[in-house]
């Protein structure tokens, strides 16, 4: 669950700075129209309209660097395997129950359904090798703009009562390579952060952490072959804390 090792090579650079990333979003999204958009605090009239490639360059600026991931979640080998503009599917994946087998699964179609949101920017990152194998670690980085602030206020309402219903249950997920068992546990709602952990008897374990700033919901999966004690939730923050830098 939240494991995916897809490398497509390095990312794109951008060069815009994370204290102006949710004032170019804002910017941008209010040209194109989206509901709910006020335009950012000292913006000009004559200011020349962002385009929808700025604000999802600005929405970039949101997600952490490998090294400071890396560091939150104690894996020194930790690196980009994956990038993407738009919301992943499930590869084929199945849960025997959609909607739990989501609560403890990295951001995708099963969960952000088509239409609610307007833009995504994510990372998936691992520790594996050049071949795709020995992964220990995993993390999958989000941050997705719903089309305003109520909106992303009531996904978030809406998974802190569906996670508490799922926990104590166990999700069978299928996909090529098999099938797995996984328990879904007791969420946490702690500094407007919302998390639960999935565990499988193999000792692998994968906690799913989501927050709110503004229209925007931040999303992060850490998976690993030991207990990740909150690391999801840190990584949440930390990405949070750029929006006031």
């Amino acid at each position: 669950v939240g494991a995916e090792s897809h490398p497509l090579g390095g990312r794109r650079s951008v060069n815009i700075h994370p204290r102006h990333a949710l004032r170019a979003v804002t910017a941008a999204c209010c040209a194109l129209g989206v509901a709910g958009c006020s335009a950012p605090l000292g913006a000009h009239p004559d200011t020349a309209t962002p385009t929808a490639e700025a604000a999802g360059a600005a929405l970039e600026t949101l997600l952490l660097d490998d090294a400071d991931v890396a560091r939150i979640v104690d894996t020194p080998l930790l690196h980009s395997v994956d990038t993407y503009t738009a919301m992943p599917d499930t590869g084929g994946r199945t849960y025997s129950d959609p909607f739990c087998g989501a609560a403890i699964s990295s951001a995708s179609t099963s969960t952000y359904q088509p239409g609610t949101v307007a833009d995504v920017r994510g990372r998936r990152l691992s520790d594996s090798d050049a071949g795709g194998a020995t992964q220990t670690r995993s993390v999958t980085q989000s941050v997705i703009t719903f089309h305003d602030a109520q909106a992303a206020r009531e996904f978030i309402a809406a998974a802190r009562t569906g996670w508490l219903a799922c926990a104590g249950t166990s999700v069978e997920m299928r996909d090529d390579a098999g099938r797995a068992v996984w328990r879904v546990e007791q969420p946490r709602f702690e500094r407007a952060v919302l998390s639960v952990a999935g565990t499988h008897s193999s000792g692998w374990e994968t906690e799913h952490a989501i927050s709110a700033q503004g229209a925007i919901v931040i999303d992060v999966t850490v998976s690993g072959a030991d207990a990740v004690a909150g690391r999801a939730e840190t990584v949440v923050q930390h990405i949070a804390q750029r929006f006031s830098q």
